[in-house]
């Protein structure tokens, strides 16, 4: 399970990293290599966890008896209705308070969804926001939304689980910052 989560992760910073390339390429140049990091870290886990656990008869292979539509209707306008927020959101703290205030934002909104955030800072370059100031927000939105998903394997999985969860959390916030500091 915590293997699932690792590949999620990775998903989820390529997600970001490919949002950026399409909305700011020229943010790729800081969240490219420290989102490419974290993400080579998660994939990494997820591999090493599934060959050593290969033929261990107790891993946890339940499946869901039931799968939903993410795609329809009230699904995709709530979604709408978020981003639409979202971006509304980090426009006004992105011009009323700086940088500091759409990195708080960012960081607040991210526990929720990181793409939209991804996608209101990546709006919020060159101006309001400079290359760092943008970069930072997406990194902090990422950072508070892999915080979210370690506080909910906590509740939900709690012992061998969430410990394996905030290793690979820490592991990729680690490979993260080394990238970003050489970036920099």
């Amino acid at each position: 399970l915590a293997a699932g989560v690792a590949i999620a992760t990775a998903v989820s910073f390529l997600r970001v990293v490919a949002i950026v390339a399409v909305i700011q390429p020229e943010l790729l140049t800081l969240i490219g290599p420290t989102l490419g990091a974290a993400a080579a870290v998660a994939v990494g886990y997820a591999l090493a966890t599934i060959r050593w656990r290969a033929g261990d008869p107790s891993g946890d292979r339940a499946t869901p008896d039931e799968f939903s539509n993410p795609f329809s209707f009230w699904p995709v306008v709530g979604f709408a209705i978020f981003l639409g927020a979202v971006i509304l959101l980090g426009r006004y703290l992105g011009e009323a308070f700086g940088t500091g205030g759409a990195l708080l934002g960012a960081a607040g909104l991210g526990l929720a969804d990181v793409d939209s955030v991804t996608i209101a800072m990546a709006r919020l370059f060159p101006a309001p926001l400079d290359r760092l100031g943008a970069s930072e927000a997406i990194l902090a939105a990422v950072v508070s939304n892999m915080v979210g998903k370690l506080v909910l394997a906590t509740a939900i999985g709690r012992g061998r689980f969430a410990g394996e969860v905030a290793f690979v959390t820490m592991a990729c916030c680690l490979a993260g910052l080394t990238a970003l500091w050489a970036a920099l």
